[in-house]
């Protein structure tokens, strides 16, 4: 049930895309009054304009629909607030999709911003290689304060093209604000409304319909405040392993393939848990991953690690 009726607004401003290049763009908002205006004010200022913009309120309890009509009130292009009770993330996006019409589809999340360039570097990619049917970028990463604190340029195996044997290692994972969907595409791999982290499914469903297009320029942030859901390790890895069960066969891997991936994710998330202080888990995961480990060195010097006190570990390294 809708609890506030929809607003549109139309104001003179950049040139949106048009023809075979409208990108239509979605804003998923749930309790970011602190963030939203900043969220939506980068799109506005973006080089090439979004056709129109479709910002979905699920729900929030601490004013944001007040702060998104403010803010929509100096939108340069066609825009539309929607508020409904919360159904969560999932279901948002694409409740999204299903009202966007677009060649291209983007979503930017309420806490999260973009450079003006974007969505303009979104659609070069894609038109370019016009085989690809996701293109995504490097990020800065924000503390809750705004403040710049890394970039994934630093860390992070990003590549393009064919993208399944990377998702299913859990490398290269696009980050959300650089993502621009072809629409045929993501029409095809909708969101999964029972996952409580929105893109790892639909990451690797797309990555078994088409190459990925990968822009080494630093296009948006992501901003890191302790309540982003990818932060629950334990969770982030429980879902990793069931889209693993159910999207195989549909990746079409084998299942040697999949043992092998799921062995090195095992011993990678193994080092998480021991960084977070459980040892039982950690080791329980080495176990499990001893075969995925990259050489038998990295092996050993984890068991070290697990079975010997720390400040035996510290005398040895004297």
């Amino acid at each position: 049930m809708s609890l506030r009726d929809t607003r549109e607004v139309a104001q003179p401003g950049a040139p949106p895309a048009e023809g075979d290049e409208r990108v239509e763009v979605l804003v998923p908002s749930y309790n970011h009054a602190g963030y939203v205006d900043q969220a939506l004010r980068s799109i506005f200022r973006q080089t090439v304009a979004p056709s129109r913009l479709l910002v979905i309120d699920d729900g929030s309890t601490d004013g944001s629909p007040a702060v998104i009509e403010r803010a929509l009130a100096d939108c340069p292009f066609p825009a539309e607030l929607i508020v409904h009770q919360n159904r969560g993330l999932c279901a948002t996006l694409n409740e999204g999709l299903g009202r966007t019409t677009g060649k291209y589809f983007s979503y930017l999340g309420s806490d999260d911003t973009w450079e003006a360039e974007r969505l303009a570097t979104g659609l070069r990619m894609l038109t370019a290689q016009p085989d690809a049917i996701v293109s995504y970028a490097n990020v800065w990463f924000l503390d809750g304060s705004g403040r710049r604190v890394g970039c994934s340029s630093k860390g992070e195996r990003y590549h393009g093209g064919d993208m399944r044997a990377s998702f299913l290692a859990g490398n290269s994972l696009p980050q959300s604000p650089t993502v621009l969907y072809r629409r045929s595409a993501i029409e095809r791999c909708p969101w999964n409304e029972a996952s409580r982290l929105e893109d790892y499914e639909t990451y690797l469903r797309l990555s078994a319909v088409g190459p990925f297009a990968f822009c080494p320029d630093v296009i948006a942030s992501w901003r890191w405040h302790g309540k982003n859901a990818s932060a629950n390790v334990a969770n982030v890895f429980e879902h990793v392993l069931d889209a693993h069960d159910r999207l195989g066969l549909e990746l079409g891997v084998g299942d040697r393939c999949l043992d092998e991936t799921r062995a090195a994710l095992y011993f990678r998330y193994a080092a998480y848990f021991l960084d977070a202080g459980d040892r039982a888990t950690a080791f329980r995961y080495t176990l499990k991953g001893a075969t995925g480990a990259p050489s038998l060195p990295a092996l050993a010097k984890r068991l070290v690690k697990l079975t010997v006190p720390r400040f035996a570990q510290r005398t040895w390294a004297v």
